[in-house]
């Protein structure tokens, strides 16, 4: 199945326009205490490729990779609780069947820059507002992650920050994550895992260690 993403670039920099502004209000503003929470603009046309067509159950429909619905930064959340929940009803009113979430950051010792049980909770959310919608949910296993794209996390202010240095992701505390959110949603049927691995491939004395990664969706 192909995919597509739900908003394209030109949303994406309206956000970060939008968190830049913000910021710059709340650390400059002479009463950033009582400064609302930044508020995300509409899906229009201009935001994104995908619209209601005959074929487009075909199609894997893709959140945006650079929210994080978990973060315990509560301005980060706020912006990223918004926007999943605006692509997840988009992508139900156009027809898709089929979407991937970008799963919780999780780091080999288990330390994370996400609230899991907050993660799971937006998950679940987010099964009610696309009710004929299989959501799943994309975790890595292996050193695999993307760390250039730092998306919404770039914002999270310095008492909220994770400071690991590791990339990589240990198997069992993947596992523990996704166990938590299908427990916290209760075993949905339409909830399921989609998982990144990151295999050496066999190293020969005229090559390299190569490597393979692959995409795995199963229901779990």
């Amino acid at each position: 199945m192909m995919t597509s993403p739900v908003t394209n670039v030109a949303f994406r920099d309206v956000v970060f326009a939008l968190m830049d502004k913000h910021m710059t209000v709340l650390q400059t503003g002479p009463d950033s205490a009582s400064l609302p929470m930044p508020i995300v603009p509409l899906i229009t046309p201009q935001f994104t490729g995908l619209f209601p067509d005959p074929s487009i159950s075909s199609l894997l429909a893709v959140t945006s990779p650079w929210i994080d619905i978990g973060s315990v930064d509560p301005i980060v959340a706020h912006v990223s609780r918004q926007i999943l929940n605006q692509e997840i009803a988009y992508a139900a009113f156009c027809g898709v069947n089929n979407v991937i979430i970008q799963g919780p950051e999780i780091s080999a010792s288990g330390d994370t820059s996400s609230d899991i049980v907050q993660y799971a909770r937006n998950i679940a959310h987010a099964l009610s507002i696309g009710p004929f919608l299989q959501l799943h949910i994309s975790l890595t296993l292996g050193d695999v992650r993307n760390t250039t794209v730092q998306g919404l996390r770039k914002w999270v202010q310095d008492g909220y920050a994770n400071h690991s240095t590791t990339n990589s992701t240990d198997e069992l505390n993947a596992w523990d994550a996704w166990d938590t959110v299908r427990s916290v949603c209760k075993y949905n049927g339409r909830l399921s895992v989609g998982t990144h691995i990151k295999s050496k491939l066999f190293q020969t004395p005229q090559s390299s260690c190569s490597s393979h990664q692959s995409f795995i969706l199963d229901q779990l």
